[in-house]
């Protein structure tokens, strides 16, 4: 009997023991698991703009009417786009260009977070007159807290937009992306 006892006084505390182990690796992985949501990243966002150059007729009055969209100046030009961010502006123009069929665009970013070293954009244009389209990427080295810069595309004649991508690195290692300021414009 006294054999019996012994027996079960040991299996009590194993089994207490036991218990005690898992509460403290549940409580340290509690703990682990808030440290890690306190210090993990937030969850990612990101812009969502409504391209006013680049929508049907039918659509560009409905967004109008609704003060989505700002109203085409006479003679179908747009107002010129500029877009601001966490990190600064960035801007783009389409104009005619010095002969018939071209178009100049002039981009532009700004920072509000420090010198920029480097700009990679990309500009999307599209002649909805002619159906026609291109693109041209570049990225290039610079030095100071805004950027600026002129292309010429032949596009053909027509009703034409253009949009910008791309990104900035600052002077200490941050990175800014171009949220696609855009703009529209009769080329002749």
């Amino acid at each position: 009997m006294r054999l019996k006892i012994a027996y079960m006084r040991l299996m009590l505390a194993v089994l207490c023991g036991l218990a005690l182990t898992l509460t403290s690796f549940s409580l340290v992985g509690t703990a682990r698991a808030q440290e890690g949501a306190t210090q993990g990243t937030a969850p990612m966002q990101g812009e969502l703009r409504l391209n006013c150059t680049q929508m049907t007729a039918k659509a560009r009055q409905y967004a109008t009417e609704h003060k989505l969209c700002p109203p085409k100046a006479p003679g179908g030009v747009q107002p010129n786009n500029t877009v601001y961010g966490s990190c600064g502006s960035s801007t783009l123009f389409i104009n005619q260009g010095y002969a018939t069929g071209i178009a100049r665009t002039d981009e532009a970013v700004a920072s509000t977070l420090g010198g920029i070293v480097y700009v990679s954009f990309q500009i999307n244009w599209t002649n909805w007159s002619t159906a026609s389209s291109g693109s041209y990427s570049d990225g290039v080295g610079t030095w100071g807290t805004t950027w600026t810069r002129s292309d010429y595309f032949n596009t053909g004649t027509g009703y034409v937009t253009a949009s910008m991508g791309g990104y900035v690195v600052l002077v200490w290692g941050g990175t800014c992306d171009i949220y696609n300021p855009s703009d529209g414009t009769t080329i002749n």
